[in-house]
Order: structure tokens, then sequence, then C-alpha cells
């Protein structure tokens, strides 16, 4: 695949040198989102890769991109309650304060094993409000090896919040049977309705507002996670050239963007993709209407939205709203 090809081309130039490419890495890891399998198999060496050119915040990022992962957010109870306080005992243990490793092996490895890593870390930031999160503590804690080993247990244990396999092309996951996003697919449109193909946003509701994603292969699409729980989020559309890696750079066009939720049947979830793309109405028959004036055929459902206006994708300068 030659998006594949030019993904490895990429990552292998961003850790040549002195220093580590971090953007360029965060953005091809961005775009591989649904073909990691694909990636990785292309570059066997890239998680070592990671773990060895990167540290700290940054690691941190790219390993969230790189196991693909969503947000913890609320789904259940935790099946052994015990386990917030071993695991937070286990990062205080001994005389010095210094962590006990097989401890948190043992807590993460039997979270994993449950399919409750989700749960374990919104019951630890239950209990321990205002402090540190179970993933920074992990990080805040080990180091080398031993950190290595502990989010390899963590970041699987969020990717797989039930015992069922997701469809990670579909950037699906399956809970009680039914499908629900990890993440949304964006697309800036201009004010002609065309895709705008190198776009930047980021989310600015107070979640991972410090990721930019970037829309770097000219089909405008630009993929952002989600929590389980999350009804909409708020987005801000940046400069779509110019400017350095790295270099603080404004953004504007704010936008609430609905996501379609797990009990929503097919006509609601075609009015918020409608509306999200820009075809306002009163209801679902005036926003069909309005898609249909400009495409001169009515969506038959609602992944139609989406490939319709891909399908006009170009690179003209940016006024316009994000599509889910």
């Amino acid at each position: 695949m030659a998006a594949v090809d030019s993904w490895v081309e990429r990552l292998k130039k961003a850790f040549k040198g002195w220093g580590t490419d971090e953007d360029e890495v965060y953005a091809v890891l961005t775009e591989a989102m649904g073909q990691m399998d694909a990636l990785i198999a292309a570059y066997p060496e890239l998680e070592d890769e990671l773990y060895d050119e990167m540290s700290g915040k940054e690691l941190q990022r790219a390993l969230r991109l790189f196991y693909e992962v969503a947000l913890p957010s609320t789904t259940g109870s935790l099946s052994d309650p015990g386990w917030v306080t071993t695991i937070n005992d286990a990062f205080n243990a001994g005389f010095f304060g210094g962590t006990d490793e097989d401890t948190v092996y043992d807590v993460l490895q039997k979270a994993l094993s449950a399919g409750q890593m989700n749960e374990l870390a919104c019951a630890y930031a239950k209990k321990f409000p205002g402090d540190h999160s179970l993933e920074d503590e992990l990080y805040d804690e080990l180091s080398g090896k031993e950190l290595r080993r502990a989010l390899q247990l963590y970041y699987p244990g969020l990717k797989k919040r039930s015992a069922q396999q997701a469809s990670s092309d579909a950037y699906e996951h399956l809970i009680d049977g039914t499908l629900v996003p990890l993440s949304v697919e964006l697309c800036l449109l201009d004010s002609n309705r065309k895709i705008v193909s190198d776009a930047r946003c980021r989310r600015v509701d107070g979640k991972d507002s410090e990721t930019v994603y970037v829309a770097r292969n000219n089909d405008g699409v630009v993929r952002i996670p989600v929590e389980l729980d999350a009804k909409s989020i708020m987005v801000e559309w940046g400069p779509t050239t110019g400017g350095n890696a790295g270099e603080e750079q404004s953004f504007a066009l704010s936008q609430v963007v609905s996501i379609p939720g797990r009990d929503d049947d097919e006509d609601t979830v075609m009015a918020k993709m409608l509306g999200n793309a820009g075809f306002g109405g009163d209801n679902l028959a005036e926003q069909k209407n309005a898609y249909e004036q400009f495409f001169k055929e009515s969506p038959a459902n609602s992944a139609d939205v989406y490939s319709a206006l891909a399908g006009s994708a170009s690179g003209a300068s940016s006024d316009g709203s994000a599509i889910v």
C-alpha cells in the first residue's frame, strides 16, 4: 500500500538524526489510525523506536495514538474495587516510597484479563480526585523497561473495553452487543462545501486540547479519539498552511460536532451528520431537502453524507464547518 510505505518512510526520517521530529510522528500515527496493524507489519520496529526515541509527555501522546486508545470514560463498576487501593499502595511502597513494580504489573494484568482497564482507570480517578491519573502515575513512578512492561498492559487494556473484538476499521467497539464510536472523522469545508485538504483541528472542550490533528493525505480527513459516553465535542480549526513544526499558531472556526450515540436510530444519525455538515433545517425532511438542492440527489443513508462530501475534496481556502 502506497500510504503505508509513505508512513514508514516519514517515520524513519522523523527518528533519524540527533533529535526526533515529534510532530511528524504524531501526524503519521494519527493518519494511520484504523490501519495500525498494516503499519506495524511494514515497520515491526516501530514500537521499539517509540520507546527508545521518546519519553515523558511526548511518549505518552504517541503511545495513545499507536495503541489506538480512547480516553477513559465510565461504563460500569469495577469487579474488584480493591485493585485501586492495591495499585496506589504499590506506587508508595517501602520505607523510601519506592514502587512495587510486581504488584503494579499484577493489578494491570488482572484488569486486562477481566476487560476492565477502563473501569480501573475511572475508579482510580474517582478515589483520588485532583491527583494524577492512573496513566500519569505509571509515567511518574516507572521508567525504562518497567514502564514499558506496565504500558503494554495498560494501553491494550483500554483498547479492549470488552471481551469481544472491536471493528478497528470502522473505529467502533462492541459494548453489550452494540457498536459505539471510539473516534470521529472530521472534514473542514469551505463556503462551497469543498473539503479543505490540509486542515488542522484540535479539541477545545477540556479533553486532549494539546493535540493537533492534521489531515495530510490530501483527503481532508482528520480523526479524533472520543470517549465512549461523549454526546458531542467542541473543536477548533486552525491554519491550513504555513508555520513550522512546533510553532504556536492561532486557531479559529470553533464548532460543536454531534456524535451519533449507541441508542440513535438511523434517522437521528442522519440528522446529526447532516447538521454537522452544514445542512440545517427544523427537521430531517428539511435537512434532506437542503442536501438534495446541493447534490441533486437525496442521501440513501447516513454513510452517503460523508462519502458525497469526501468526493468533492479540494484544496480550497477555509470558510466552513466540520462533518462526522
